[in-house]
C-alpha cells in the first residue's frame, strides 16, 4: 500500500511537464553545488587529517628530545615564503633551497609542514609535487630531500 502511494506520487511528478522541469532543475543545482564545493570538503577533510597526524608526530619528536628551533611565527614566515615561491607562473626554487637549508631538525620540517597546512585545496607535500614538472621530475624534491639527508633528517618529500 505505501508502496502504491509512492509510485502514485512519482506518476502525478512525471505526467506534469512543470513538475519535472521543477524537479530537474533542484536537482541539477544540488549537483552544481556539490561539484564545486567538493574541492572544499575535500581540502576540510585532508587539513583536519593533516593537523591530527603532525600533531602527534611533532609531540612524539619533541618528546625524543628534538625540540622546535624555531618559534611559531618564524615557521609561519618559511611557509608563507614557500608559497610566494610556487605560487603563480614560474617558481623562486633559491627560495625553496634556503627555507630546508634552515631546517635543523626532524621537528623543524614537522612544523613547517604544519604551519603550511592547506593552501588552496593543496598541502606542502601536493605544492612540492605540483613544481616537479617545472624542472626534470623529481629534481626539486630530491634536492630537498638530500639537503635534510645531510642533516641527518630523514623525512622524505
Amino acid at each position: 500500500m505505501a508502496n502504491q502511494n509512492l509510485l502514485d506520487k512519482t506518476e502525478g511528478l512525471v505526467s506534469n511537464p512543470k513538475r519535472l522541469l521543477a524537479l530537474l532543475i533542484i536537482l541539477a543545482v544540488i549537483a552544481v553545488v556539490f561539484y564545486f564545493s567538493w574541492s572544499k570538503i575535500k581540502a576540510l577533510f585532508n587539513s583536519i587529517s593533516t593537523k591530527i597526524a603532525l600533531d602527534s608526530d611533532i609531540s612524539k619528536e619533541i618528546d625524543n628530545g628534538n625540540p622546535p628551533s624555531y618559534n611559531d611565527a618564524k615557521y609561519k614566515e618559511f611557509a608563507n615564503r614557500l608559497y610566494t615561491a610556487m605560487k603563480g607562473a614560474g617558481t623562486d626554487k633559491t627560495t625553496i633551497k634556503d627555507v630546508f637549508e634552515q631546517m635543523i631538525n626532524i621537528t623543524d620540517v614537522l612544523k613547517l609542514v604544519q604551519a603550511f597546512g592547506v593552501r588552496d585545496g593543496e598541502n606542502l607535500q601536493q605544492w612540492l609535487d605540483g613544481e616537479v614538472h617545472w624542472w626534470k621530475p623529481g629534481d626539486i624534491k630530491k634536492e630537498i630531500n638530500k639537503t635534510l639527508t645531510k642533516k641527518g633528517i630523514f623525512y622524505k618529500f
